[in-house]
């Protein structure tokens, strides 16, 4: 079920207004390219009326085209024209090309001028532009080189989807195998962090008589979080090639991924890019380190995905600051620990790892010696950012929000009347003000700079807009279960996290329609999205904004807690509803972001329109395109004329929206219910399915889409390559034979049983990394055993 992405088809695509899941074929579009372009050499370059627009040697008395000019005085004012164009722009031999395209094109201007052939003017004009944007454009000459290679290559990097069968195999028969800590130089086990961290949390509870104390803080590094030598460390290959030295800095770099250094119209394509001095050399935790440093974001270029990956970690190993707060959510206590942190350098390692407890039971030892007391901070108003505790007692089937929880202020004053705190220094109220002050301070037209950016990558076959620039890391292209398994988790603890933080979320757009058929996510998508009443963003901006999300749960096996660390990062706009801002760069409100990967939940802000009826009527270029879409397909399914839209006065009639052109009616919003989602319980609007009839008006229907077809009978979405008839098995009969699909329908069936048992947590797929590590033991098994069987040779020969 889970392998690589193929080409939709068109007849069976959903479609959906916002243009997300919404796919053309580009083979057609290649097919009709290559076609014009044989056609253009063939006959060469036509004017509309069919005549030649080259120099004839026949004078052509219809076109009025010839050999000889009509005017010398023309003809020695071009020709003086030409030459002073020749010595201006041909002085670089990578230029000449560009140079003399501009001659050839302005001479056919002239020619066209003359002939007073309006269109054909036009034509070339455009493209005289376009080829003096390029001539001029730094990037004109930039080639990526697609398979840069020079990361450290990990043997679990790359495996096959038969690979991984074998490997889920062996951790089925050895349960208990990925239960200790691995300490391997080619494996960083990411569970010893929160280990650590929650072996002093159980310390300092036992010290303080079961209390924890707000003063409590810690220190931080992303040194001891992220695994940089993995995103940083130069293969062995680069090092032999390049006399045993790592990149220099800015302009190796450049070189090194196909950006020419001869170029003098070339300015630097990477202008946040700094050398490190020799100071910064020496403190490097490893003096192969990259020599440079990116200070900002690049989103022009498509790089290799290994410069990708060095980029963002230069960032991040640099610049990056640490997060406001650690959580460590348990999902099955329903208890989150909360601890403000400072930063501070990186911790030595611990002495023997191996005596650390597993993640669960520390965090189930600290919940433990807590009593209810400390867990009543939702009674209380928390002005500062302490030290606390957060648990859920439970949550009833279902939710009713009401009108006022969409609610958005509108302008400063309604802000500051949000934030009754904001005059005092230092309280949350505060930091949020200032943030939003400062931002409208700056940007008095909205016209914010682009939030979230995204690694615009030179291989189009991972999709570089569903990652996290500064976190990126995904070197294989076809690894479908790393892919699926990571972003399963990352549903499941933000879930987790916003039902002990009592913050009601509930699925949206593709993620939702993934649970419309089987309760999981879409097996040809890249991340989730779910959205959030006003009152619950502004909430979450103001007190959970920059917290770094450690995930302790057992409930997917001990072997699992602690894997999962999660950067929430709010924008620092949210707060204005416009669409996209006044530019059109911020759709998103905030992000859920794996720090090891890059992959991220979307989370939109959806709030009360304002002014419904300026709203409706708004002439906004490529607004009626869009917008008035989503309102009819509204209008049509609720039966309403459009001015019997604007003027329902009645509660359910209010108009609500996020920033992203997606209407809704108050009364389909007011109620949410519980569902599982991926193993987890998550909220989902009462009639979630008039949403979806709304935005995929072909769900009923299309019931193939990316490659996979929807089996009835297996209730799943299986791959046509792993079934024998394909898209002619509707039920899914050809596919039984399948052991990936076999392994996926079993544990669907796994999940239907706990969840007609009450059990708490569903199913999940285990964790890539207890893959990954299965695969290291295994290994490691297989190699003692050799070892163990030549040595028995070795005595045997010697007796």
């Amino acid at each position: 079920m889970w392998h690589q992405r193929a080409s939709p088809s068109p007849s069976t695509t959903f479609y959906r207004s916002s243009g997300e899941y919404t796919s053309s074929s580009s083979n057609e579009y290649s097919s009709s390219n290559t076609a014009f372009d044989s056609d253009t050499e063939k006959n060469g370059l036509h004017s509309p009326e069919g005549y030649s627009l080259g120099f004839t040697d026949n004078y052509d008395r219809h076109s009025g085209v010839g050999k000889r000019w009509r005017s010398p005085r023309l003809k020695r004012t071009v020709n003086r024209g030409r030459s002073r164009l020749k010595r201006l722009l041909c002085l670089d031999a990578l230029q000449q090309g560009a140079c003399y395209k501009f001659l050839l094109l302005l001479k056919l201007r002239l020619h066209c001028y003359l002939n007073k052939k309006v269109l054909c003017v036009l034509i070339i004009t455009s493209a005289l532009v376009v080829s003096l944007l390029q001539m001029y454009s730094p990037l004109a000459y930039y080639k990526p080189r697609s398979k840069w290679s020079y990361l450290v290559e990990n043997r679990h990097d790359f495996v096959s989807d038969s690979k991984v069968l074998d490997l889920l195999e062996y951790l089925s028969e050895n349960k208990r195998l990925h239960e200790k800590y691995l300490l391997r130089r080619d494996y960083k086990d990411r569970r010893i962090t929160p280990a650590r961290y929650l072996t002093h949390l159980r310390t300092h509870i036992n010290e303080t008589g079961g209390t924890l104390s707000e003063s409590l803080r810690y220190g931080f590094s992303w040194q001891d979080w992220v695994d940089f030598d993995e995103r940083l460390l130069p293969n062995m290959d680069f090092l032999l090639t390049h006399n045993g030295l790592p990149i220099s800095g800015c302009s190796q770099f450049e070189s090194e991924i196909g950006f020419p250094r001869d170029n003098h119209f070339k300015r630097d394509f990477l202008p946040n890019c700094t050398d490190l001095t020799p100071a910064e050399i020496a403190a490097l935790a490893n003096p192969n380190y990259p020599h440079f440093r990116a200070t900002a974001p690049l989103d022009n270029l498509g790089l290799p995905i290994e410069a990708r990956i060095v980029h963002g970690a230069t960032f991040l190993y640099h610049h990056q600051p640490p997060p406001q707060r650690l959580i460590f959510v348990d999902g099955v206590s329903n208890t989150d620990l909360v601890v403000p942190v400072v930063h501070k350098e990186p911790a030595p390692p611990p002495k023997d790892p191996r005596s650390l407890e597993p993640v669960s039971e520390l965090m189930a030892q600290v919940v433990a010696g807590l009593p209810p007391a400390e867990s009543d901070w939702f009674n209380r108003a928390v002005a500062v950012d302490v030290a606390r505790v957060n648990r859920n007692g439970g949550s009833a089937p279902k939710l009713a929000l009401t009108a006022a929880d969409f609610a958005n202020p509108e302008n400063l004053t309604q802000i500051q009347a949000a934030l009754p705190g904001f005059g005092e220094a230092g309280t949350l109220d505060a930091v949020l003000h200032d943030s939003i002050a400062g931002q409208l301070a700056a940007h008095p037209g909205a016209d914010y700079p682009k939030y979230f950016h995204e690694p615009r990558l030179a291989d189009s076959r991972i999709g570089g807009s569903h990652y996290d620039w500064r976190f990126f890391n995904i070197k294989e292209v076809d690894n479908e279960y790393k892919r699926l398994s990571t972003l399963s988790r990352l549903m499941r603890a933000w879930l987790r996290f916003t039902n002990n933080e009592r913050l009601p979320t509930w699925l949206a757009h593709g993620t939702l329609l993934g649970y419309s058929f089987n309760g999981y996510m879409l097996p040809w998508d890249f991340d989730h999205d779910v959205q959030l009443s006003a009152a619950a963003m502004w909430r979450l901006a103001r007190d959970y904004n920059n917290t770094l999300v450690v995930d302790c749960t057992a409930g997917d096996g001990r072997a699992a807690a602690g894997q999962g660390h999660y950067l929430l990062d709010v924008s620092s706009n949210f707060f204005d509803r416009r669409r996209g801002n006044a530019n059109g760069n911020n759709a998103i409100d905030a992000r859920f972001i794996d720090v090891h990967t890059g992959m991220y939940i979307d989370i939109t802000l959806v709030s009360t329109v304002a002014d419904k009826h300026a709203a409706l009527r708004r002439d906004v270029p490529g607004y009626d395109k869009v917008l008035r879409r989503e309102l009819f397909r509204l209008l049509a399914q609720q039966r309403l004329a459009l001015d019997g839209l604007a003027d329902d006065d009645s509660p359910g009639g209010t108009l609500l929206a996020c920033r992203n052109h997606h209407f809704y009616r108050l009364a389909e919003l007011l109620t949410l219910e519980r569902r599982r989602f991926e193993g987890e319980q998550a909220w989902v609007p009462a009639a979630w399915a008039d949403v979806l009839d709304r935005e995929f008006p072909r769900r009923h229907t299309a019931w193939r889409h990316e490659g996979y077809t929807w089996r009835s009978e297996l209730a799943l979405w299986v791959a046509d390559r792993r079934c024998g008839r394909a898209a002619l098995d509707r039920g899914g009969d050809s596919c039984a034979g399948d052991r990936f699909v076999a392994a996926m329908r079993a544990m669907l069936q796994f999940g239907e049983q706990q969840e007609q048992e009450g059990a708490g947590v569903g199913p999940v797929l285990p964790d890539w990394e207890a893959v990954a590590a299965a695969d290291l033991e295994a290994a490691e098994i297989g190699s003692s055993r050799r070892g163990e069987t030549a040595g028995e040779g070795r005595r045997e020969a010697q007796l």
